[in-house]
Formats: C-alpha cells, sequence, structure tokens
C-alpha cells in the first residue's frame, strides 16, 4: 500500500494532499503533519486585523481533512531524513513506503 507524508498544513500542503488523494488509489494513505490544529485563509487574517470579521470565521479545523481521505496528526516535525523517506514527529519516527517518487517542495 502506498504511503505518503505531507508535511506542513499551509495552502501548499493542503493543496498537494488533496492533489495526490485524486491522483492515488483509493486505499493509499496519505498523512498530513502540522504543529497547528487549523488552518487560516489569508485573506481573511486582513478582514480580522481591518475589524470586518473575528479571526475565527476564516479558520478550519485540519481534523476535517479526514473527510476527505487525508489523515492529520498535530505535531512538531524534528528532523527529516530524506534518504529514508521519514520524519521524527513528536519522537516518533513516520515512515513513508517509497512507492511515490516524486519530492515536491511547497512553501505556504
Amino acid at each position: 500500500m502506498t504511503s505518503v507524508l505531507v508535511l506542513g498544513a499551509g495552502f501548499g500542503g493542503v493543496a498537494t494532499a488533496h492533489a495526490l488523494r485524486q491522483a492515488l488509489p483509493a486505499e493509499a494513505e496519505i498523512l498530513i503533519v502540522d504543529r497547528r490544529d487549523r488552518f487560516s485563509f489569508g485573506f481573511r487574517k486582513t478582514w480580522a486585523f481591518l475589524g470586518h470579521e473575528p479571526l475565527q470565521a476564516g479558520q478550519r479545523q485540519l481534523q476535517t481533512l479526514e473527510r476527505s481521505g487525508i489523515r492529520f496528526l498535530q505535531g512538531d516535525v524534528q528532523s527529516l531524513d530524506l534518504e529514508a523517506r521519514s520524519a521524527a514527529v513528536d519522537g516518533r519516527r513516520l515512515q513513508a513506503d517509497g512507492s511515490y517518487k516524486r519530492r515536491r517542495p511547497a512553501r505556504g
């Protein structure tokens, strides 16, 4: 079974996880990791700053990604081992299986 790690749940990470979910078979495991438990829409931050809406109006719980078949784990990424295709998150080693051969750096 294919197992993919997506590290970071900003715009790039969430978009990548959704694209993988559409491209890979249903049994493939996609795990997205982020230290925060929610995603904030960028433009909504401006609205909150200007007093038009509370910041919470532009936030979504990352746990809701699970409805799309994307697992979410809240934690701090402490180290990466690109050769082994693994990451240490809160002292626990997470492993991708290596069958998905692309690395896609995404910022944001």
